[in-house]
């Protein structure tokens, strides 16, 4: 990579990426975004996932990321050509994670995932996702998630975990019914701002 390249993107604290449609990743070396603090990817339909396991572990100043209509995605972290043994993420400052409109997303990432600070969790459409991950999962500061299939928005207190709580409003029971909670007194900002 060249070096002045490296030099900047190692700097980079914010990143929008937008109607790029034959971007299939956002896997550049470890080295890149060491610094990112905001993540925006919007109308990339060409996007299998953005990151491998290893890219993910760098990005320990990220405190926003906001993945948007994005028809192929099917998990944003990958396990696929990466040499990392360590099954565990740790995204250390993410406070605010929207997932919207993401049709083919199974998962965010097949191991396990830690968030120490999030606050907020939004799933909008996207309605193969049935968990945040296949491993464990920890996110001790956040209380509710916002669900939203086409128009109707719902708050839903966290039950046991992400992954459980996922789980009740996207996997019908045993009778078809799904389990939908709103809450109108939520303290989400509904106009999808982040206070930082």
């Amino acid at each position: 990579m060249n070096a002045w390249i490296e030099s900047f993107l190692k700097n980079l604290e914010t990143l929008d990426v937008s109607s790029c449609s034959h971007l299939r990743n956002l896997a550049l070396s470890p080295v890149c975004f060491s610094k990112l603090t905001c993540l925006f990817v919007i109308e990339c339909h060409g996007l299998e996932n953005l990151f491998t396991v290893s890219i993910a572990k760098s990005l320990a100043w990220l405190k926003i990321m906001e993945i948007k209509n994005c028809e192929s995605i099917e998990e944003i972290v990958t396990k696929k050509e990466d040499r990392s043994n360590e099954d565990e993420i740790i995204f250390w400052k993410l406070l605010y994670l929207n997932l919207e409109s993401l049709p083919n997303l199974v998962c965010f990432y097949m191991g396990s995932l830690s968030f120490p600070c999030l606050v907020q969790l939004s799933v909008i459409n996207c309605h193969r996702m049935e968990t945040l991950c296949a491993g464990d999962i920890n996110a001790d500061k956040i209380f509710e998630i916002k669900f939203q299939n086409n128009s109707d928005a719902m708050f839903m207190p966290l039950k046991i975990d992400l992954n459980s709580t996922i789980r009740m409003v996207t996997v019908p029971d045993a009778f078809g019914a799904f389990h939908y909670l709103s809450s109108e007194t939520s303290d989400t900002n509904e106009d999808g701002e982040y206070g930082v």
